[in-house]
């Protein structure tokens, strides 16, 4: 097995003072970036099977935040992922790939909390609505490439909300580390095939509901103040 996992998360906020000064009306100005890449090569020493599987996440999302009060921060990002997958198994000479993208629009809540001068915790409510398209391509493998077998294309449709805390701390005038906690949340998506037309466009609603505060969910933002 080769796993490489690469994440970046990168925040630029714009403002005039630090949260131990007033803030109220004060403009941020934020960011998120995180990259992720894995590959699985598997092979059977006992027989001629073998796969490979890639898979590829992108995810970018600028964020505007507005100070309502010295606590009390209205926010709206814009979001877009993206991912890739791909399967190749030799025996079966089978191969397929996934891809799809999404693009969110999301309007925020985060309440702050000071402890200190340069300490605190934050709660932050978020509403995430979006839209985007899903593709799958199947082939038959036999030593060179054919055609695609089956070629499905999708219209995706998304809504969630959520809660999470998070801590800061102020290294300086300048610098401040952010750290997210984990969420709950509630999401919804629903699925509608485009290709190929069918006299009715088959639609399928998935919905979950749960938590995550384990140490995946954690992420690590670094916060330059001018």
């Amino acid at each position: 097995m080769k796993t490489s996992v690469f994440s970046f998360v990168a925040v630029l906020l714009i403002s005039f003072v630090t949260l131990a000064q007033s803030m109220n009306g004060k403009v941020t100005l934020g960011g998120e970036l995180s990259i992720n890449s894995q590959e699985l090569k598997y092979e059977n020493n006992y027989s001629s099977y073998s796969k490979n599987e890639k898979q590829s996440d992108f995810n970018f999302g600028p964020r505007l935040g507005y100070f309502l009060n010295d606590n009390l921060q209205f926010g709206i990002g814009l979001n877009y992922q993206g991912s890739s997958y791909d399967f190749e198994g030799v025996e079966q000479y089978y191969s397929s790939e996934r891809s799809f993208s999404l693009f969110y629009i999301n309007p925020s809540l985060r309440y702050y909390n000071e402890l200190s001068t340069n300490f605190g915790f934050w709660g932050q409510l978020s509403f995430n609505v979006g839209f985007g398209s899903r593709k799958d391509t199947e082939w038959e493998y036999n030593g060179n490439l054919t055609p695609p077998k089956v070629e499905t294309e999708y219209d995706l449709m998304a809504y969630s909300f959520s809660f999470g805390p998070g801590v800061y701390y102020f290294l300086n005038d300048h610098f401040e580390i952010n750290l997210s906690l984990g969420s709950i949340y509630y999401t919804s998506m629903s699925t509608t095939v485009t290709k190929p037309k069918l006299p009715e466009e088959p639609k399928n609603v998935q919905s979950q509901f749960g938590f995550d505060f384990s140490f995946q969910s954690l992420t690590l933002g670094l916060h330059y103040i001018f």
